[in-house]
Order: C-alpha cells, then structure tokens, then sequence
C-alpha cells in the first residue's frame, strides 16, 4: 500500500573556465511532470534550469550573473536570513538544503578586503515565493501556509554583506531589501505578503574544541514598526 512514486531525473553538467572568466551550468530533467496551468510551466522551466551563470575576475573586484544558486549567511543549512533563493519544498525528504533552493536571476558583485575579509552586493530582478506541494502526502494545512496564486513577483530585491575573520572568529553583517520568503498564514486573507521587509542579520563562526559553532541572528522590520497596523506583517 506504499504511496512511493518512483521516477528519473537526468542531470547536465557544463563548467567552461579560461584566464578571467567561467561559464557554470546545470540542468535537471525530472521524469515527473505535472503541467497544469502556465504557472506549473514557469515552475517547471525554473527547476530546470537549475543554474546558469558566468563569472568575471577583474582587479580588486568580481562578477557573478545569470541564474544562480547562493547561501547568504554562516548557517549549516539552517538559516535565518539567507532569503536571497526560494526554496522547493515539493520533494520534503531528499534534495540538501543547495539543491533545494530555486535559481534566480542574480547580478552578484564580490569585493575582497584585507586579508580574508569580503564585500558582496547582489541584485536579483525577481522574487519567488518558497515552493510547497499542492498534492500528495507532504500537502501542508492552511492554518500552516498560504498557498497563493501569486508565486512570483516582478519587484527586485537588494542585498549586501560584509564579512571578515578576525582572531578565529568569522563575523559578518547583512543587509536586504525584500518580501517575506514564506507566505504568512492569514485566514481572513487581509494581509498583503507583497509587503516589502529590512532584513538586518549578524552572523559568526568559530571553533571551540572539536565543535564548530555558527550563529546567525536577524531581524526582520516592515512598515508596521510599532505593531498596531491590522494590514500588515509585524516585526
């Protein structure tokens, strides 16, 4: 009586590296397809290219663009402020937290600093909600998540972040300008999750004995700084 579906998934590989550039691409084939309507299509071709990006080395500075794959912050696939990539939930048991995450078009701009430190400022065109299956076991209750038919937004976000080891430590600070990843539960439908959010993280790392630790705190600010606004996501 196993409820288990089995099924194929092809992958294509192409890295393509001279001097100052590298071209790195990634394609998933999923033996599965379940196209019904021009959003399953949108989601669908999005999975599938699962990156496509070039990079450029120049003096002092480097660029990285095209659809891409990023982890901001010093967790160990939990994080409170990576909210650059959406995440594919669909498959619930077995994709690690990088293969997990969608692709976006990203213009990422790295500048190192001192000895280990580093600069980076990405800009992304787009925004996609986190992914959550619309059928199956892994369906999640509406009091859990909003499913809305608004997945995708034409709004870009922002993002900049600073880091730097200093004495065994790594810390780093984080800036973004964008929208909730996860869609609020809301029953009485009256808030709007296109509602733009500051995210401020700290992160560090370090090591003590034979354990590595890493911390990350953030915050996430709306308009609604002092809470009293019925239409919109509290701090």
């Amino acid at each position: 009586n196993s409820k288990i579906d089995i099924y194929p998934v092809i992958n294509l590989n192409i890295d393509y590296i001279l001097d100052n550039s590298e071209f790195h691409g990634s394609l998933n084939l999923p033996g599965q397809i379940n196209l019904s309507s021009l959003d399953d299509v949108s989601l669908y071709l999005k999975k599938m290219i699962d990156e496509a990006y070039i990079q450029l080395y120049f003096n002092g500075f480097n660029i990285e663009t095209g659809y891409v794959k990023t982890i901001w912050g010093k967790g160990n696939k939990f994080f409170t402020f990576d909210n650059i990539n959406a995440l594919d939930y669909t498959d619930f048991l077995n994709p690690d937290y990088i293969d997990r995450k969608i692709s976006e078009p990203i213009v990422k701009v790295s500048i190192p600093y001192s000895m280990q430190g580093l600069i980076e400022a990405v800009y992304s065109p787009a925004f996609t909600y986190d992914i959550y299956p619309s059928q199956g076991e892994w369906v999640m209750a509406n009091s859990l998540v909003r499913q809305s038919e608004d997945k995708y937004l034409d709004n870009g976000q922002l993002g900049l972040r600073i880091s730097n080891s200093i004495g065994g430590f790594d810390i780093g600070t984080s800036y973004q300008f964008s929208f909730f990843r996860k869609q609020k539960p809301d029953p009485l439908e009256l808030l709007d999750p296109r509602d733009r959010i500051h995210l401020f993280g700290l992160e560090t790392a370090f090591v003590i004995a034979a354990f590595n630790i890493r911390s990350e705190l953030a915050y996430y600010m709306t308009k609604d700084i002092s809470g009293s606004d019925i239409d919109t996501f509290n701090n």
